[in-house]
């Protein structure tokens, strides 16, 4: 019996080593990920989320649990990393955080000048 259990754990370790292997292969040598740098975007929109709240009076707390009961689910931690910039921010979290925050998604983010006509350009 001993004999046959020592073979049951080698092929086990044979198999974990070998799903170790492809999953390098696949994502490219190690399991970390990188993190893409928070771009301005996302500090414009954490700065105007952290101005909204603290202008209704809202605590991080209630944020989130507003959230959740939208059911979009940011923890409170969450919400505190996402204002101040340590947290990306999807466009889930921008449509969720401006029904919560009751403005327009478009509200919590930077302004852009118009695009120019290129039509107006054509008696040039």
């Amino acid at each position: 019996m001993s004999r046959f259990c020592n073979m049951r754990q080698s092929a086990r370790r044979r198999l974990h080593a070998l799903m170790r292997s492809s999953h390098r292969a696949w994502y490219g040598g190690s399991m970390a990920t990188t993190r893409r740098p928070i771009g301005p975007t996302t500090r414009h929109v954490a700065a105007s989320v952290r101005q909204l709240r603290s202008e209704f009076g809202m605590s991080t707390t209630t944020l989130a649990g507003r959230l959740e009961a939208l059911g979009h689910p940011i923890s409170q931690s969450g919400v505190t990393r996402l204002e101040t910039g340590q947290r990306q921010i999807t466009v889930d979290d921008l449509t969720a955080l401006a029904a919560v925050l009751g403005v327009v998604p478009s509200a919590l983010l930077p302004r852009t000048p118009a695009p120019e006509d290129p039509a107006a350009n054509e008696g040039d």
